[in-house]
């Protein structure tokens, strides 16, 4: 199977989603609020690496796995859809959203979305800290990873042979 090349980003929801704001100038890292309230927290040349979304709960709202080129995202996709997996190509509207040239969209089985993108958008400035401690290693590495609690195991370990 393709493989991603790296966790690129992350939305949440919260009703608390303008408190992202205090907490990103602790930590030095830039923010920023949309009109609708959305709160993008940025690390490095990435527009966003965070968004917090206002909403009536505090919930994961989608996890974005970057594909290190157009024709592996296909491959992906393409892979997915071999294996039974409903894979939703994502609106130009979307993808606009999300500062990204492609975006495919599948839920894991606990109903999670996941967005499976590639052609990030990096700004033609580099990331400047709100401290003069902020040191950030992300970049092409992406986040790293995210750590989810399942209500089952044994069904997020199940691989259909």
């Amino acid at each position: 199977m393709s493989r991603m090349h790296s966790l690129g980003y992350l939305g949440f929801e919260s009703p608390r989603a303008a408190d992202w704001v205090p907490f990103g100038t602790i930590f030095g890292v830039e923010t920023g609020t949309d009109a609708d309230g959305t709160v993008s927290v940025r690390w490095d040349d990435r527009p966003y690496r965070l968004r917090v979304i206002p909403g009536a709960e505090d919930r994961i709202a989608y996890l974005g796995w970057e594909a290190s080129s157009p024709a592996v995202w296909r491959s992906i996709v393409d892979e997915f859809r071999a294996d039974g997996v409903e894979v939703e190509i994502g609106s130009g509207e979307l993808a606009a959203e999300r500062m990204v040239r492609q975006i495919a969209i599948f839920a894991d089985p606990f109903g999670i979305r996941h967005e499976l993108f590639t052609g990030p958008v990096s700004l033609d400035r580099s990331f400047i800290g709100g401290r003069s401690t902020t040191s950030f290693k992300t970049g092409p590495q992406g986040l790293g990873h995210a750590v989810l609690a399942v209500p089952s195991l044994d069904l997020a370990l199940r691989i259909e042979e």
